[in-house]
């Protein structure tokens, strides 16, 4: 088929809707990977996604990605969590600016920055990000 499906024998008129699931996890994970507290964002970008957005994705640890837009120069997200706390946002990339008063680089890291959530509140951050060299990710 020309949509990624596939079909099992004994002939294409069995429809098998494995990657109905599947693809849209992977896809979902190139851009957002989550563990409670932690959040990766555009981790596993393959160049043709070089920007991109996406919306409405639920992250581990009751946090909702409400929007990720991403380019070469940076990364813009809202996040909305479900309970007060602190949250470690990661870049494959060194942060080089953050836009935002509730957050701030981890000592020791240039990649990867703590913000502070609030129960039921949508928080921004904007965070710009040093590029991409030629054969690196």
């Amino acid at each position: 088929y020309g949509n990624l499906m596939t079909a099992h024998d004994p002939g294409p008129g069995i429809f098998n809707a494995d990657v109905s699931g599947g693809l849209p996890d992977l896809i979902t994970r190139l851009v957002v990977q989550s563990e409670p507290g932690v959040i990766a964002l555009i981790p596993a970008l393959p160049t043709e996604l070089s920007s991109g957005s996406v919306r409405g994705i639920l992250a581990k640890g009751g946090i909702t990605v409400e929007s990720l837009e991403w380019n070469a120069d940076g990364v813009d997200t809202t996040l909305r969590s479900s309970g007060d706390q602190d949250v470690m946002l990661k870049l494959p990339r060194p942060i080089l600016s953050i836009h935002d008063e509730n957050a701030s680089l981890t000592s020791g890291s240039s990649d990867e920055v703590k913000v502070h959530l609030l129960a039921g509140h949508s928080q921004r951050v904007a965070l710009s990000i040093k590029k991409a060299t030629i054969g690196a990710q």
